[in-house]
């Protein structure tokens, strides 16, 4: 069972701060089942879309999606929140760095 649903989405962002973000959530010290679903809401940033495809081959955690067209946050969470499957739900922006604990 998957008891927490991370969920960040992804426009335009610097790619090391997408990466320091990701690895911040993924060397926590929570020991319980979570899932990390980043979508992507700009189509035409194939540099993230590059990075992404990579995290998730290279972690299991993480799930990405991504929209067929340019859409809001708002609307890129929704997507998200319907996929996830976590009993809690976190939210994450791009530049947000979370402490291990």
């Amino acid at each position: 069972m998957i008891n927490l649903s991370v969920l960040m989405c992804v426009y335009n962002e610097d790619r090391d701060a997408v990466i320091q973000t990701v690895d911040s959530i993924l060397n926590q010290t929570y020991n319980q089942r979570f899932e990390f679903l980043i979508i992507l809401n700009n189509p035409n940033n194939l540099i993230l879309k590059s990075l992404l495809v990579s995290l998730s081959q290279k972690h299991n955690e993480i799930s990405v999606e991504f929209s067929k067209k340019k859409q809001s946050i708002g609307a890129g969470l929704n997507t998200l929140i319907l996929k996830s499957k976590g009993k809690y739900i976190a939210r994450m922006d791009p530049e947000d760095i979370s402490l291990p604990e």
